[in-house]
């Protein structure tokens, strides 16, 4: 059948044209009626065909588009914005665009689209945005689009889009009924259907609500005190700002400087402790610099303070960006297993304004022993300077013997240690043949010292290939010069 519009050859049983999407009129053959009176001479009106729906404007279709995409922005940002407050991501402005917050949001969002798409085009026909600009997705022979073809349609949207939509748009181009890729596997053709004058002012404000929900939600949620990322082992506590908008955001502890978050397990003796976070909402003075203060203490189990710092902030920030801080703490092996406790705190001298921040994170491990008296503990010989210990220890004509030991019981002169080591060596028949009355000395201030403080001590003895054979014996004696406390000990090596 032949579209009086187009001249495009249709189905025999088609009722609308599938070039144009105009109705098709069935012509039938009727016998005449007998009539006394001739026909009337001349031209005679014909009758008027029902008005055809126009193939929708390439035009109208990328602003129905651009309406759609607007709303998936919105959507883009509330997801973004709550991927980052559970997951860490957050900038002074928005999130970051990488990361895991980054690809949860953009995974949601791309399925929500999907599913938006999907669902008005099938039930409806349009989508907000079509409906505003007056434009409906049917089948190419008129009938309801439905949520078959309408998935077809959307889930070549992923073809039709590349190169923000240049596929889409070729493909129409060279289409006589302007179908994109999309619509020629679904079998469906976008026209025109005016809505009413109300009709499109309700779907207009239907639009903005939308689209201020989404804005205001993820305001909302960025402006939310942050919580710490969930891959730490707990948080404790939430920033509070006395005055102004000033905030910590991206509060993470990572496996290393610049590394990813740190997965939720406790930390052990001899780990680095690395937290990371943003500053944001401080004021800048007239001449453009910030004048910030940040302190801090990370706190033990027994609320003594493993370490603790100042730092003075005055200088130019470009506007919407963060001031970067960073806590790096090393676990000493004396450390006591249980809760240790982060506390930051921010002044901001320009505007006034405070905050105080508390994080926490767990030490696993058993009890450090308390010593009772001045003591050595865990001499130990070895081949290699981090190698394993060796019982007995001998040497192959010569080599070196590396020598590892703590010091427990020290006594203390405020945070003041002062420690001397003397050793002696002895050969197999018994003469002196090192003395060395300050082997090792520590006269310093300790500032982080546990009830199961112990000082650990590493050195090395190197024996030339020409010693004689046999057994060496290599005598030690501390001396704790606060505690007025000795103690000494012995051990040996064998050189074949």
């Amino acid at each position: 059948m032949f579209c009086t519009r187009c001249g495009f050859l249709n189905a025999a049983d088609a009722q609308f044209c599938a070039a144009c999407g105009s109705p098709l009129t069935v012509s039938a053959s009727v016998p005449a009626a007998p009539s006394a009176a001739p026909p009337p001479s001349g031209p005679q009106p014909e009758s008027s065909p029902p008005a055809p729906a126009p193939q929708a404007r390439l035009g109208d279709r990328f602003l129905a588009v651009v309406l759609d995409s607007c709303l998936m922005a919105a959507a883009f940002a509330v997801i973004g914005m709550w991927a980052a407050s559970r997951w860490g991501g957050f900038t002074a402005t928005g999130f970051q665009l990488e990361g895991r917050a980054a690809w949860v949001a953009g995974g949601a969002t791309l399925a929500l689209g999907l599913l938006y798409y999907w669902i008005t085009e099938g039930l409806f026909g349009a989508t907000l945005g079509k409906a505003i600009i007056g434009l409906v997705v049917r089948k190419a022979d008129g009938r309801p689009c439905g949520l078959g073809a309408s998935l077809i349609r959307n889930l070549l949207r992923l073809v039709d889009g590349l190169g923000v939509y240049l596929v889409g748009f070729l493909a129409a181009v060279l289409s006589r009924s302007r179908q994109r890729i999309g619509d020629r596997v679904a079998g469906t053709v976008v026209t025109e259907r005016p809505p009413a004058r109300a009709a499109r002012a309700a779907l207009v404000l239907l639009w903005l609500a939308a689209l201020a929900a989404g804005v205001l939600g993820a305001v909302r949620l960025h402006r939310a005190p942050p919580e710490a990322s969930g891959e730490v082992t707990a948080a404790v506590g939430a920033p509070a700002a006395a005055a102004g908008d000033l905030r910590l955001i991206n509060l993470d502890f990572l496996e290393r400087e610049d590394g990813p978050p740190r997965p939720q397990r406790p930390y052990q003796r001899g780990e680095l402790v690395y937290l990371k976070y943003d500053i944001v909402g401080f004021g800048t003075a007239p001449g453009g610099n910030t004048d910030l203060r940040i302190n801090g203490a990370a706190l033990d189990p027994n609320g003594l303070p493993l370490y603790s710092w100042s730092r003075e902030f005055s200088r130019p920030v470009a506007s919407g960006n963060p001031v970067n801080g960073w806590i790096s703490i090393e676990l000493p092996a004396f450390v006591p297993p249980g809760r240790y406790q982060i506390q930051i705190n921010v002044e901001d001298k320009v505007n006034n304004a405070r905050l105080s921040h508390s994080v926490g994170f767990d030490v696993q491990g058993d009890p450090v022993p308390v010593a009772s008296r001045f003591e050595v503990r865990d001499f130990e010989m070895a081949p290699a300077r981090d190698g394993p210990a060796a019982s007995p220890m001998v040497l192959e004509g010569g080599g070196t013997v590396y020598m590892r030991w703590k010091i427990a019981g020290l006594g203390f002169r405020g945070d003041d240690v002062d420690v001397r080591v003397a050793m002696k060596v002895y050969g197999p028949g018994g003469k002196l043949l090192l003395d060395q009355p300050e082997y090792f000395s520590r006269r310093e201030s300790v500032g982080y010292h546990p009830p199961g403080y112990f000082l650990p001590i590493s050195g090395h003895l190197n024996v030339p290939s020409g010693f004689a054979k046999g057994t060496y014996t290599v005598q030690f004696e501390a001396s704790d010069n606060i505690a007025q406390a000795r103690t000494s000990w012995s051990a040996q090596f064998q050189v074949r």
